[in-house]
């Protein structure tokens, strides 16, 4: 009795494997718009005058992903970033030597940013009767590229609207365009009904290395680190047919 138990047991396990490859997923790819928030901290490996609230940028993209086997994944994600900026207050004194008061000043980090990243998934498939593939949780790794667009200038503004350079102080001091690398986790789930359309949510904290070179101070006023943390939601569409098997 032990024995047709075992061997009734290695027989399962030998058969249900054979059993999940004996159907091809139903297709290839998939292609996808998003949409979110974007939260970003303070910048690391250079002074940070920011004291106050930072800003919350938006983030807009598009996703294509190719189904390398029923458990791995590889894509490219291409989006964009609003504006990277935080704000501080400081107390301005004048020529001589008068406390004036406090006055705000906007860092603009960025006045747009994009990222092109290759992503790498490993999936959780979920099927309806064994067979359909109706959603799929997904895990992995991004690492790409970044570019900030930003003019570099100064704002300057008078204290009280009053004529004279000791009320002079700048309001806005916007960072010069950088460039770097970004890399960091993605993890999401995608829904599909029955047809090719499906949703999906995704959160995806990133790490970005910049580097740009301020005239203004001779030298850089990077290279500088941050973090954001996207959270979106977006739409997916999927084609191709399957013609290769799961693992």
């Amino acid at each position: 009795m032990m024995k047709k138990s075992l061997l009734f047991l290695l027989t399962s396990l030998l058969t249900i494997p054979a059993f999940a490859q004996s159907y091809a997923p139903e297709y290839r790819y998939n292609i996808g718009i998003y949409g979110g928030l974007a939260p970003i901290t303070r910048l690391y490996g250079v002074t940070d005058f920011t004291k106050d609230e930072k800003s919350l940028p938006n983030m807009f993209g598009i996703v294509a992903n190719y189904y390398a086997m029923d458990h791995l994944q590889v894509g490219i994600d291409i989006n964009t970033n609003s504006e990277w900026s935080a704000k501080s207050s400081s107390y301005l004194y004048g020529e001589d030597g008068k406390g004036l008061g406090y006055v705000g000043t906007r860092y603009l980090y960025a006045d747009r940013v994009f990222n092109t990243t290759v992503r790498v998934n490993g999936l959780v498939p979920m099927y309806d009767n064994l067979r359909d593939n109706r959603s799929n949780f997904y895990y992995g790794v991004a690492v790409g590229a970044i570019f900030t667009v930003n003019d570099g200038t100064n704002v300057n503004a008078q204290f009280g609207n009053q004529p004279g350079n000791q009320y002079t102080y700048i309001s806005e001091y916007h960072y010069e365009p950088a460039a770097g690398y970004t890399f960091g986790l993605q993890f999401g789930m995608e829904w599909y009904t029955k047809g090719r359309f499906g949703v999906n949510a995704e959160f995806a904290p990133r790490f970005a290395h910049l580097n740009t070179v301020d005239n203004r101070v001779a030298g850089r006023n990077g290279p500088y680190d941050l973090f954001s943390f996207p959270v979106t939601v977006g739409i997916r569409y999927r084609f191709g047919t399957g013609g290769f098997y799961r693992f």
